[in-house]
């Protein structure tokens, strides 16, 4: 529960071993403590730290989640569906994919990117076309067109 010590521990962890396994799941972490502490900023700095260093496979689509959510924080919708689209993009889980899909669709409608939105959508129906995220994109898609008078 102590938030603080928590994020220091974390740092530790980062500094000692930072390009270990253990270390990029401490920076995920940390970011993690960032956003619970409604810092985004500091979360968006760590985790763009850890990925200009190169993460290992199983840690780049974690952190790009986790970036996506820290952009969506701090209003910064274009990035964050920039970032949910690599997390989807290096995640080798179709239904994880599709979520992260569903995620950068829904930031790119809050940055007024319709099209962005869209080719999300349609890149979930492609994939599996049965799945529960389909047909949330099937109805966020009929949604767009009554929207948009067509």
């Amino acid at each position: 529960g102590n938030l603080q010590l928590a994020a220091s521990d974390l740092t530790g962890i980062i500094t000692t071993y930072g390009r270990t396994p253990a270390g990029q799941e401490a920076a995920i972490l940390l970011a993690n403590v960032y956003l619970q502490q409604a810092q985004p900023q500091l979360a968006v700095a760590q985790l763009q730290q850890l990925l200009s260093v190169g993460t290992k496979p199983e840690f780049e689509g974690p952190a790009n989640d986790m970036l996506g959510k820290a952009f969506e924080e701090a209003g910064q919708y274009d990035d964050a569906a920039v970032a949910y689209a690599a997390a989807a993009a290096a995640t080798p889980y179709d239904m994880l994919q599709a979520d992260l899909w569903l995620d950068e669709a829904r930031a790119a409608l809050a940055a007024r990117d319709t099209a962005r939105a869209i080719a999300a959508y349609r890149s979930i129906i492609e994939e599996d076309d049965e799945s529960v995220a389909a047909a949330e994109a099937v109805f966020r898609l009929a949604e767009l067109r009554t929207l948009q008078g067509g």
